[in-house]
């Protein structure tokens, strides 16, 4: 059997795969780090070392181009240029 690592390992910036409603995955290879918005419409996503938004169909919606985001919270984000 395969024992268990004895390091802590950080989950944070593993690579993550993610499927549609048909159990399909969704080529997500184009971002760098994607930030799973349980409770917002949109998902911070970050490409050639910027941050935007995705919505739940992983398509852009705001552009990366944000050197720092916060999650949608009652309808506003937080941006930083």
């Amino acid at each position: 059997g395969v024992l268990p690592s004895t390091t802590n390992e950080s989950l944070v910036n593993a690579k993550k795969d993610y499927f549609n409603a048909n159990f399909e995955p969704i080529n997500t290879s184009q971002y760098q780090y994607i930030i799973h918005a349980n409770h917002s419409v949109f998902m911070p996503v970050k490409q050639n070392d910027k941050w935007g938004f995705l919505n739940k169909s992983f398509e852009i919606i705001i552009p990366a181009q944000y050197k720092k985001v916060k999650k949608f919270t009652e309808g506003l984000a937080f941006v930083l240029n």
